[in-house]
């Protein structure tokens, strides 16, 4: 029950967050922050969930950048999750 409440909660913030960007009014705390470990992190989620396919991550030791780390982290998960489900066999 407490996953599922949880689950919830994330689509009612992913709601609000895309109503107050339509309004103009989305406001995104800008903060120093390396995304290789974001990435690293990623890939490794990716080797558990495409077990059958390679993978192969390439990074610099550091990647600075300046944005939200939820947001940020989001959009490569999204990327990533989509070329799993719906990539093709070697791609």
């Amino acid at each position: 029950m407490l996953d599922e409440v949880r689950r919830l909660d994330n689509v009612v913030r992913k709601l609000l967050m895309l109503s107050r960007a339509d309004a103009g009014q989305l406001q995104i705390p800008m903060q120093p922050l390396d995304l290789a470990p974001l990435l690293r992190e990623l890939a490794d989620d990716l080797d558990l969930m495409a077990a059958d396919r390679p993978l192969r991550l390439e990074l610099p030791p550091r990647m600075p950048a300046l944005g939200d780390a939820d947001l940020l982290r989001q959009v490569p998960q999204n990327l990533a999750s989509n070329a799993v489900k719906y990539g093709i066999p070697q791609g």
